[in-house]
């Protein structure tokens, strides 16, 4: 979705006063500064944030400039930098300001995706170095924040780098206050504060203090005042707002979801329980029935003996009467 901005009427870059319509943070503007501007710029930076020194870098090649031929709107657009430094080491450099909670699963990803650089035939000794430079506004971790820090494949035991060859940088822009005083030896804290500024004068307060700095300042001003660039910028703006939009979308269905799922457990345990219960009075039944029949068994054996008591009655008193007739019979009287 498209958002109108207000131009201010500035005329150059040194007047120029207010908001910064597209910043540093913006992918697009990120990428086509550092690319178009001279090379001292990019050079400059490479010496921060990987720690070398102007001499030890000879050669930079971006491997991805921008194709102003694609349609900005194009969302498959690439934007992050990507640069064979010496001939020797894949560099991607990229811009993140939407945090998806995934970003150590995608950068290890893009990461391993530079390293898989040797061709069908070749050997393991073609084999490029790969380094990848996160620039987030955001932390990573929020239990633990930090400003700058680089990561390796490392024995967990002793700590030894399994390979120099493969590794990747975290440069947090909200923490700038967390900068150690290497990241200052190395001007890190200076490249973030260029990076995050957001109005013009703050940017050419930071940008005084360098000359690539302020070749970086001047070409992002002059890209501000660039339609086309505008187009670009805007573009990927409007796409980083959808993903919000979707995002929010995808955690209110996931939310209902969860609650739906909690509410249909909860009815599942409570059926469960009421089974249960039926289950036991259903067993109670059964012992009543078992306890009623052997109390009917023992009527019934009661009701048998009693028979039998009567039979045996009735048998004595007939042998009686025939006694009593036989005594009769004999001129006794049996009473």
């Amino acid at each position: 979705m498209t958002k109108f901005r207000h131009r201010h009427p500035v005329q150059t870059f040194e007047s120029a006063v207010g908001t910064i319509d597209y910043p540093l943070t913006n992918d697009f503007m990120f990428h086509v500064v550092l690319e178009e501007s001279d090379e001292c710029v990019l050079r400059k930076l490479l010496c921060s944030l990987l720690h070398m020194e102007p001499e030890e870098i000879v050669s930079i090649d971006i491997r991805n400039p921008i194709d102003y031929g694609r349609a900005a709107a194009d969302k498959k657009t690439i934007l992050d930098l990507k640069l064979l430094l010496n001939n020797d080491t894949m560099v991607n450099i990229e811009m993140q300001v939407l945090d998806e909670k995934d970003w150590p699963e995608r950068s290890v990803i893009y990461l391993c995706r530079s390293y898989d650089n040797v061709r069908k035939g070749e050997n393991y000794d073609s084999l490029l170095s790969a380094h990848h430079i996160s620039i987030l506004d955001y932390d990573l971790f929020d239990d633990e924040p930090e400003f700058y820090s680089t990561h390796h494949l490392r024995n967990d035991r002793s700590g030894r780098i399994y390979t120099g060859n493969f590794s990747l940088s975290v440069l947090n822009l909200r923490r700038i206050e967390l900068a150690t005083e290497e990241d200052r030896k190395w001007n890190i804290d200076k490249w973030a504060a260029l990076f995050k500024a957001q109005t013009w004068e703050d940017l050419r307060m930071i940008a005084t203090q360098d000359k690539e700095m302020t070749v970086a300042a001047k070409k992002l001003y002059n890209k501000n005042q660039d339609e086309v660039a505008r187009l670009w910028a805007q573009a990927h703006e409007d796409f980083l707002w959808e993903e919000r939009i979707r995002k929010k979308r995808a955690e209110k269905l996931e939310k209902e979801m969860a609650e739906k799922e909690k509410m249909i457990k909860s009815m599942d345990q409570e059926i469960q329980s009421k089974d249960q219960e039926i289950q036991s009075k259903d067993q109670e039944i059964q012992s009543k029935d078992q306890e009623i029949q052997s109390k009917d068994q023992e009527i019934q054996s009661k009701d048998q003996e009693i028979q039998s008591k009567d039979q045996e009655i009735q048998s004595k008193d007939q042998e009686i009467d025939r006694l009593r007739s036989i005594l009769a019979a004999n001129g006794i009287n049996p009473n």
